[in-house]
């Protein structure tokens, strides 16, 4: 498989024929509507994938369970093996910036 950088125009028209298969019109939401939306989805739905990598560079997807609130994504997991990993990658993720923080951008 090989791997290129796509033009904007590219993506464009990859997004535009997207839209027309899924028979909907693309929408421009505002930072407020979109928050909502996010809001929205992450409260319907209570389990989500985390992909991890150890170390020795092993990818691992962990099916883990959330509550959110508002854009706080509180995230719980089953002690195992892949538990070392999955701390050590929430720990990461809390380093990076939150949902509402990006939505500032």
């Amino acid at each position: 498989m090989t791997v290129r950088e796509m033009a904007e125009e590219e993506l464009d028209k990859i997004n535009e024929r997207m839209f027309e298969k899924i028979n909907r019109d693309k929408r421009h939401l505002s930072k407020v509507e979109l928050e909502k939306e996010i809001i929205d989805y992450l409260s319907k739905r209570q389990v989500c994938s985390l992909a991890t990598c150890g170390k020795e560079g092993a990818h691992r997807i962990s099916v883990v369970n959330y509550v959110n609130e508002d854009l706080t994504l509180y995230i719980f997991s089953e002690c195992g093996e892949s538990s070392k990993t999955l701390k050590r990658t929430i720990q990461w993720l809390s380093e990076l910036l939150t949902i509402k923080e990006l939505l500032m951008l």
